[in-house]
C-alpha cells in the first residue's frame, strides 16, 4: 500500500482534537498526503534507518534548506542598511543618540521599575 494511502487510512480513524499538529501545519499534510512516488521511496527508506541516522538525515536536510534561506535573509538585510544609509544621508530621517536608546531598552528590559 503506497505510503500517502496509508497516512490517508490512518487519518480517518483519527479525531481531530488527537492530532499531532496544528492548523498552521494542515498545508505540510496535504503536501505529504500528495507526495510523488519518489519521495515515497525514501520516505520509505529513511524509516529503516537507525535512529541516529535519520537525525542526521533530519539534519543534512534542515541545513540544506536554512542556506537558500540565509542567503536570501542576507541579502534583504543588505537592501535595508543601504536604504537605512541613504535615509540618513539625503536627511529623510533623524537619527537616534546611543543614549536614547540604551535608555530605552532599559526601560523595555525593566517594565516593572520605576527608577529606570
Amino acid at each position: 500500500m503506497r505510503l500517502a494511502s496509508q497516512m490517508q487510512k490512518s487519518l480517518q480513524v483519527v479525531e481531530e482534537s488527537q492530532l499531532s499538529f496544528s492548523l498552521p501545519d494542515r498545508p505540510v499534510l496535504l503536501r505529504l498526503l500528495s507526495m510523488s512516488k519518489a519521495f515515497e521511496e525514501i520516505a520509505k527508506e529513511a524509516s529503516q534507518l537507525s535512529r541516529e541516522q535519520r537525525l542526521d538525515l533530519a539534519s543534512l536536510l534542515l541545513r540544506l534548506n536554512d542556506s537558500t534561506s540565509d542567503t536570501d535573509v542576507s541579502a534583504e538585510w543588505e537592501r535595508e542598511i543601504l536604504a537605512r544609509i541613504r535615509a540618513i544621508d539625503e536627511n529623510e530621517v533623524e537619527g537616534i543618540s546611543f543614549e536614547a536608546v540604551m535608555r530605552e531598552a532599559e526601560k523595555a528590559s525593566y517594565p516593572f521599575c520605576e527608577s529606570v
